[in-house]
């Protein structure tokens, strides 16, 4: 009985040793740049794309274009005379991401007087407050004075576009 103890409490050590050997050379690894020259990059890593990713992408070439950018406290005075869309994200939620990639891949067909502003779900508490967020995958359309106008959770590039 002791020697299948043994056996046991021996095997159980082997499988930590490795489970630790390999935890650490997976989370070792440097991030790669992305293929584009012209991308910008962010701190983000993406382990799924083995890439760095970059997180306030803006239509910078096209300023027509509209713009998605990453909330500044400043944003009203910033972005006067447009229509802004508060993007209520989360770099753990799957809503979120599929959101921001959708975003991101109609970039210039965001209207021109539109700005949609990433904001960080786990980081803007004040925001969250303001307009009662309780999901981090809402969008809150504002005025230039900051007031709600409408407010939703979920959806892709055309429910934004359906709500402007």
């Amino acid at each position: 009985m002791n020697k299948n103890i043994l056996i046991t409490f021996s095997i159980i050590a082997v499988a930590a040793m490795l489970g630790g050997f390999f935890l650490s050379s997976s989370s070792n690894k440097s991030p790669k740049m992305a293929a584009d020259p012209t991308a910008v990059i962010d701190e983000t890593y993406s382990e799924s794309t083995d890439v760095m990713v970059k997180d306030d992408v803006m239509a910078q070439d096209s300023e027509a274009a509209g713009q998605y950018v990453t909330y500044t406290a400043d944003y009203l005075s910033k972005y006067q005379g447009k229509t802004k869309v508060l993007f209520f994200h989360a770099s753990w939620c799957p809503v979120c991401k599929t959101a921001d990639k959708d975003i991101k891949d109609n970039l210039a067909n965001i209207p021109g007087d539109t700005i949609i502003i990433k904001t960080d779900y786990d980081k803007e508490g004040d925001l969250k407050k303001k307009y009662a967020i309780t999901y981090q995958h809402t969008f809150v359309i504002v005025d230039g004075q900051g007031n709600e106008v409408t407010k939703w959770n979920g959806g892709d590039f055309n429910e934004i576009l359906r709500r402007l």
